[in-house]
Formats: structure tokens, C-alpha cells, sequence
């Protein structure tokens, strides 16, 4: 038995009837969102995007590479810090 599709859950489309898919950016193999409206299922192209997730050591680098002067480096050494991380160990002061 086939369960319907819940909110947000994506659909591969392989084949569709008469190719008709493609004038709606819709393609064989496409990511689709389905979504129950009143007037049946509406089917439309989903766009996904890679998400980075960026550690603690590398948002260290981050904030200590972008000092701009004496100032903003002590700021983000007491950032890194806070993190539980010794800037020291990140990036050289300027």
C-alpha cells in the first residue's frame, strides 16, 4: 500500500506523460515538491542548494583572518576565547 506524501517530501519524477514536464522546468530525474491542494496535487520543481557547516576552529580563522586593525583583532581573539579556543593557535595578531 502506498502512503501519501507528507508536507515538504520530495519526489522523484522519472517519467511523466507526454513529456509535457519540461515546459514547467520540471526534467526526467528532477526534484519536485508535492503538495495536497483543494484542487488535487501540485507539483513543482524544488531547488536545493549544499549547506556548509563551518566548525568552531574554522569560524576561529574566520573572524581573526578578517581583522582589519589592533582593535578588531583584540575583539576577535576575545571571540575565539568565548568559543573555549586560544586564538594563538588560529592566526598570527597584525
Amino acid at each position: 500500500m502506498r502512503r501519501p506524501l507528507e508536507r515538504g517530501q520530495y519526489l522523484s519524477i522519472h517519467r511523466a506523460p507526454g513529456g509535457r514536464t519540461a515546459q514547467f522546468g520540471i526534467e526526467e530525474g528532477s526534484e519536485v515538491f508535492a503538495e495536497a491542494t483543494p484542487e488535487g496535487i501540485l507539483i513543482r520543481p524544488a531547488v536545493t542548494v549544499p549547506l556548509e557547516v563551518y566548525s568552531r576552529e574554522r569560524k576561529a580563522e574566520f573572524l581573526l583572518s578578517n581583522a582589519v586593525d589592533a582593535g578588531d583583532h583584540w575583539r576577535a581573539a576575545e571571540d575565539v576565547r568565548a568559543m573555549g579556543l586560544d586564538p594563538a593557535d588560529y592566526l598570527a595578531g597584525p
